[in-house]
C-alpha cells in the first residue's frame, strides 16, 4: 500500500510538474511574442519620430518662404508708395516750374508738410484715446442741476 500511494504521489508530482513546464513554455512564447510586438512598436515610434522631425522642417521651410513672401511684399508696397510719392513730387516741381516757383523748395515743403501731418495724426489719435470718453464740464454742470432739481 505504501509503495502505491507513492507512486500516485509520484505520478501527481509528474502532472504538476508537467502542467508547470506546460505553463513555462507558455509562458516563454507569450514572453517571447510580446518582446517582438514592444520591438515592432519601438520601430514604429522610431519611424514616426522620424516622420514628425521631416515634417517640422518643412513647416519651417514653408514658413521662411512664406515670411520672405511677406517682407518682399512690403518691401514692393514701400517702394510704390516712394515711387508714387516721387511722380507727385515730379508733377509738382513741373507744375511750379512753368509758374516759375523753385521745385527744391516746394519738394521740401511738402515733405515738412508731410511731417507735420503725421505728427498731427498721431496726436490727434492720442487725444482721441485719451479723452474719447470725457463729459464737457458744462454738460456734467447741467446734469448735476437737473439731479438737483429733481431731488
Amino acid at each position: 500500500m505504501l509503495v502505491s500511494v507513492s507512486e500516485r504521489c509520484d505520478k501527481e508530482i509528474q502532472k504538476i510538474y508537467e502542467n508547470e513546464r506546460l505553463e513555462v513554455k507558455t509562458l516563454k512564447t507569450e514572453k517571447y511574442n510580446l518582446l517582438k510586438v514592444i520591438d515592432q512598436l519601438k520601430e514604429e515610434k522610431l519611424s514616426l519620430q522620424a516622420q514628425v522631425s521631416k515634417l517640422q522642417e518643412e513647416m519651417e521651410k514653408v514658413y521662411l518662404m512664406y515670411r520672405n513672401e511677406c517682407d518682399a511684399r512690403k518691401l514692393l508696397i514701400s517702394d510704390i508708395n516712394e515711387l508714387k510719392y516721387q511722380q507727385e513730387d515730379l508733377r509738382l516741381s513741373q507744375g511750379h516750374k512753368e509758374q516759375g516757383e523753385d521745385p527744391v523748395t516746394l519738394a521740401v515743403a511738402l515733405r515738412a508738410a508731410r511731417n507735420d501731418l503725421t505728427k498731427t495724426q498721431v496726436l490727434l489719435n492720442t487725444l482721441k484715446a485719451d479723452y474719447g470718453d470725457v463729459v464737457p464740464r458744462r454738460d456734467f454742470e447741467n446734469q448735476e442741476k437737473h439731479l438737483v432739481a429733481f431731488v
